[in-house]
């Protein structure tokens, strides 16, 4: 006989896989709440020149995203604010909002001194160059005993 807790696991895990497929069938999906933090996505990619990173973040400035390196960490962070005007009664929402931040290892080392980035069309993108291969001159001895 199951207990009146198993019954009621098994209830609310039928009733969440009902409520996902719900929304995965229109697209909708829970709206953030203003205060909290969600996930952007990132895309890296490696090229021959280096690296790029993509991130997908519409409706900010690019003053209010703050980006750093140290090593091979990447860490890009910033806040998107609700676009509806001060005072709306909100019916509909799935546009992500409040605080965001993602670090991202990157695949391999990069010249922290040459960095480009653009933020367009609701992309931020960052161009990371490999770091140059620096030639080191090994000196012969001279006069020395062979050991």
């Amino acid at each position: 006989m199951a207990s009146f807790e198993d019954d009621f696991l098994r209830e609310f895990s039928r009733m969440r896989a009902h409520m996902n497929a719900l929304f995965s069938e229109t697209g909708m999906r829970p709206a953030s709440k203003p205060g909290r933090s969600f996930t952007p996505p990132v895309d890296v990619y490696e090229t021959q020149e280096g690296l790029c990173v993509c991130m997908e973040i519409a409706g900010m400035k690019p003053e209010d995203l703050q980006v750093r390196l140290k090593g091979r960490l990447l860490s890009i962070e910033g806040r998107r604010r609700t676009p509806s005007p001060g005072g709306a009664r909100v019916h509909h929402m799935e546009i992500d909002v409040g605080r965001f931040r993602r670090v991202v290892e990157l695949p391999a080392p990069v010249d922290e001194g040459n960095i480009q980035s653009r933020y367009e069309n609701g992309l931020l993108v960052l161009h990371f160059q490999r770091p140059a291969v620096r030639r080191v001159e090994v000196d012969a001895e001279t006069g020395g005993e062979n050991v």
